[in-house]
């Protein structure tokens, strides 16, 4: 065991009883022992039994004292939650290259308390008694572990580990609050939300769900309600009761031109760093396409006021009905603020390029939904056609529905199955 050139060290690999008393044996007998183990934990096999065949012994008693004299010994570097990946070299003189798995915990600071594993949500099934009993995402393989130190497991080869949240504009953790929501921790579900999405159940309901067309589980009968279970969180939280964080106040000054859902989160963002944010906005209420580009019935507005409202109560000022350029110069702007984002938004509607699109009762659906949602007087004939198939058109026909129209058709070029609209 001593190579060619001097060095006097073995490497174990496996630590269950088999490993850690030759390990033992070697230590004792001067050499320099590395024991290796894919496991969070040394014990192996043996620490999964309840007794010992054939005295009938109990395992951990037995077991404990030799896992412990092995962490101890000072002849022997334990490197769990490791596997061999490389050996190279020739008998006596090898060379291996280990990988350490991530545990996700610093531990130089886990004392093994367990107040993590009390308080995480996420429950999976346990290694031991068949996959029978339970235990939680972060944790120890049993009470008696060497080291004692807890891990987190991220199930990193899972094939759908990041498919819904890829999928999402502002990834979300889709899988972190679906886990919160089953324990039933709903404002906690809804401030992990919050941490991409500052407007949880505005979104939740209007969101087109690129995430429900992404998960793994319509592979094998239909995806998850992601869109709808955001709703559900946010809906059992009042808004207005959220405590406001205490954030250390910046001397940076901030504006924003625009109050859609990208000036908002930009706000929302900026405001949670310290800074001074101003939000200028052309219309008489702020929200932008949220706020004037979708009926009532999909969206109250009382829910997205109340969710504005507490970005506003994080120090962030909102100036309605000033238009950048004719009320204020954008040089203004530049010359009173650190930074500019301009968030103005696509509040154009599509033009068919047809004859007669400029005749009197022919009007874009975004200006139609616009001066709805304003309160603007609108005249809707008996027979309304809308032209298109996505969200807007679909929009359109209800609203002009809502308004009186008796009759209403959607024209669209392709096959209803391929109509893009999902609300």
């Amino acid at each position: 065991m001593k190579g060619q050139n001097g060095h006097k060290s073995v490497l174990v690999i496996g630590g269950g009883i088999a490993g850690i008393q030759a390990s033992l044996d070697l230590a004792n007998m001067g050499f320099r022992v590395y024991l290796v183990e894919k496991s969070p934990s040394i014990g192996g096999r043996m620490a999964q039994l309840d007794k010992t065949f054939p005295t009938n012994d109990c395992a951990m008693c037995i077991l404990a004292p030799k896992m412990i004299e092995a962490s101890s010994h000072s002849n022997i570097d334990l490197y769990t939650y490791s596997e061999v990946e490389d050996v190279s070299g020739e008998v006596g003189d090898f060379k291996v290259k280990i990988n350490k798995r991530s545990p996700f915990v610093d531990w130089n600071k886990c004392t093994g308390c367990g107040f993590c594993e009390e308080t995480c949500p996420v429950i999976l099934p346990k290694e031991f008694d068949q996959g029978l009993g339970k235990r939680k995402a972060i944790f120890i393989p049993f009470p008696q572990a060497v080291p004692k130190k807890y891990v987190i497991d991220k199930r990193e080869e899972r094939p759908c580990k990041a498919a819904c949240k890829d999928a999402c504009p502002v990834h979300t953790n889709v899988l972190g609050y679906i886990k919160l929501i089953a324990e039933r921790e709903f404002q906690e579900a809804y401030k992990l939300i919050r941490d991409t999405n500052p407007l949880p159940a505005s979104v939740g309901r209007v969101c087109y769900a690129p995430c429900e067309e992404a998960c793994n589980r319509g592979q094998l009968d239909e995806p998850m309600a992601i869109r709808d279970l955001k709703r559900f969180a946010a809906d059992q939280v009042n808004i207005e009761e959220l405590e406001v964080p205490t954030v250390t106040k910046t001397d940076k000054r901030v504006a924003i031109v625009g109050s859609g859902p990208a000036g908002l989160a930009a706000a929302n963002d900026l405001a949670l760093k310290g800074h001074d944010v101003t939000i200028f906005e052309a219309l008489p209420e702020p929200g932008g396409m949220l706020r004037v580009g979708i009926p009532e019935y999909r969206l109250p507005k009382d829910i997205l006021r109340k969710e504005i409202g507490y970005i506003q109560k994080l120090g962030v000022e909102i100036r309605t009905g000033v238009q950048v350029g004719k009320d204020i110069a954008l040089e203004e702007i530049r010359e009173n603020h650190d930074a500019l984002f301009i968030a103005t938004g696509a509040h154009g509607g599509m033009r068919l390029r047809a004859e007669g699109e400029e005749l009197p009762g022919v009007i874009e659906g975004i200006r139609f939904l616009r001066a709805v949602n304003l309160g603007e007087k609108v005249q809707v004939g008996k027979k309304v056609a809308v032209i298109g198939g996505g969200n807007t058109a679909v929009d359109c026909a209800r609203t002009a529905k809502r308004l009186g129209a008796k009759e209403v058709k959607i024209v669209y070029r392709r096959s209803r199955s391929e109509m893009p609209a999902s609300a």
